[in-house]
């Protein structure tokens, strides 16, 4: 069977509203007897988003590979349910098999996110003086002299201009979250043409919406408690990536199909 002909289920699973926190179940049990090699997954994880933000440039690279890392986090699930050896490099795994198609994904993502925070930036730009803003901040951080900065919003207007742009501009990112979300995964799984993976990843994170919801309460929490006590990190952000195999394979079980398309692409697992 030709890569080309395989491709998902239009009629993907639609969850109930409790499927949201079994995902997270499901992402420990994911972890169980594997907890070192997802933490050091995590740990690789963020090390490449600080350097991204870090180095000068590195945030457009880091933009463009982003399905990859996810594809990877995608694959390292896969891996740990049929008990797999495997190391963080799992993460650009998927350049070997699907490079061109999650690099346009990147791009597309990446482009359709600046658009929107560059018309973001652009309406912050006529309720806040950023000039004054950068000033207040810099006083803050050598003086301690929050003052300046808490003149700046002492205006509820202002406060209700920034919220009303911030609000419209969610609008715009959450569908576009939406389009990711899977996108990434589809492209890897399926050999899905990229704009094919993001309108299929809509459709069903907006059929999923319930369990979706629940899973961002349970996620907010887990994510509290981690800020709040920070050696929970180690175990709550590395089970969060846990979660994103978890629920993929809950809307998209695995068929006959996949396993046979694994077999014939001899994808290498074991790094």
């Amino acid at each position: 069977m030709s890569q080309e002909n395989r491709t998902p289920l239009d009629h993907y699973r639609i969850r109930s509203f409790s499927a949201g926190s079994q995902w997270i179940i499901d992402g420990a049990k994911l972890m169980n007897g594997q907890f070192v090699r997802w933490l050091t997954l995590m740990l690789v994880f963020v090390m490449i988003v600080l350097l991204a933000n870090i180095i000068p440039g590195a945030i457009f690279v880091y933009s463009l590979l982003v399905p990859v890392f996810w594809a990877g986090i995608f694959l390292a699930g896969s891996a740990s349910v049929n008990h797999l050896e495997w190391t963080p490099g799992i993460l650009v795994e998927p350049l070997k098999l699907r490079r061109t198609n999650l690099l346009i994904l990147g791009g597309i993502l990446m482009i359709l996110n600046l658009m929107i925070s560059l018309w973001l930036l652009s309406s912050l730009k006529e309720i806040i003086d950023f000039d004054a803003f950068n000033q207040a901040v810099k006083e803050l951080a050598e003086t301690e002299n929050r003052q300046p900065l808490m003149d700046m919003f002492a205006d509820p207007i202002v406060i209700e201009k920034i919220l009303l742009q911030m609000l419209s501009a969610s609008l715009f990112f959450i569908p576009i979250a939406m389009a990711g979300w899977f996108s990434p995964a589809l492209v890897f799984e399926y050999n899905l043409k990229p704009l094919q993976a993001l309108k299929l990843s809509f459709r069903a994170c907006l059929a999923n919406f319930l369990p979706f919801f629940s899973y961002s309460l349970v996620a907010l929490v887990l994510l509290i408690l981690s800020m709040a006590f920070l050696p929970l990190a180690f175990f709550i952000l590395p089970l969060l990536l846990a979660t994103y195999y978890s629920s993929y394979r809950d809307i998209w079980p695995e068929s006959e199909l996949v396993k046979k398309a694994t077999d014939e692409d001899q994808i290498s697992i074991s790094l």
